[in-house]
């Protein structure tokens, strides 16, 4: 799970990544960042860590959403 940090201009600031194991249970995961004050977006995005195919990527988007700030 990777989120990032972006201007209001959509221009990355920096990410935090945390890796973790799907287990085929349910679970919940908590992942954080504290933004900055350029920071006005935030990306949030699930890859997968298995490749695709024997030529595929290693690393797949699974799930991108992105969520525009509150901050005044």
């Amino acid at each position: 799970v990777r989120i990032s940090e972006l201007t209001s201009a959509w221009v990355l600031v920096g990410s935090t990544v945390q890796a973790i194991t799907a287990t085929g249970s349910y679970a919940r995961y908590s992942i954080s960042r504290a933004f900055g004050a350029t920071g006005a977006k935030a990306e949030c995005a699930v890859y997968t860590t298995a490749a695709t195919a024997a030529t595929g990527p290693s690393r797949q988007l699974a799930f991108r959403r992105f969520v525009v700030s509150a901050a005044a």
